[in-house]
């Protein structure tokens, strides 16, 4: 192997690893999303129109209730089960070191579901009344500034 092509490759070998050192804190866990965005998704019946919403999340221990909705979500999992259902909301997660990853769930009932495109999961508790109550605080303080 040419000389160049062997220095080229260790320099590649070398970033990679320094991406996720940086992806992981001192004590080796991988650190926590730096900031979630969750997009809510309306159709009303009677004109069929869209209609979207996001609101921001930054503060760590909602951020940790977020992804408690999500067993094992940061490893992509996949599976057998994909069931015909409508999206209501997508969550995206933002990591400190730029990389993000999204979940879909489903709209109806409680937001029973979630995926990443792979096969469906269930999600752990009630996330549409978390997400919806959530929405209403962001919603209650922008009209208080």
């Amino acid at each position: 192997m040419p000389k160049k092509t062997v220095i080229a490759a260790v320099a590649i070998l070398a970033v990679a690893a320094a991406c996720l050192q940086a992806a992981k804190k001192k004590d080796g866990k991988p650190r926590a999303p730096s900031e979630v965005f969750i997009t809510f998704d309306s159709v009303y019946q009677k004109d069929r129109i869209g209609r979207f919403s996001t609101i921001g999340v930054q503060d760590p221990k909602l951020i940790a209730a977020i992804e408690a909705f999500f067993p094992n979500y940061r490893n992509s999992p996949s599976s057998n089960v994909a069931a015909g259902w409508e999206r209501g909301y997508v969550v995206f997660f933002k990591f400190p070191n730029g990389q993000t990853t999204s979940v879909t769930v489903a709209g109806k009932g409680n937001g029973p579901f979630w995926t990443q495109g792979r096969g469906d999961f269930e999600t752990k508790g009630d996330f549409k009344q978390f997400a919806e109550g959530l929405k209403k605080r962001v919603e209650s303080s922008k009209t208080k500034e």
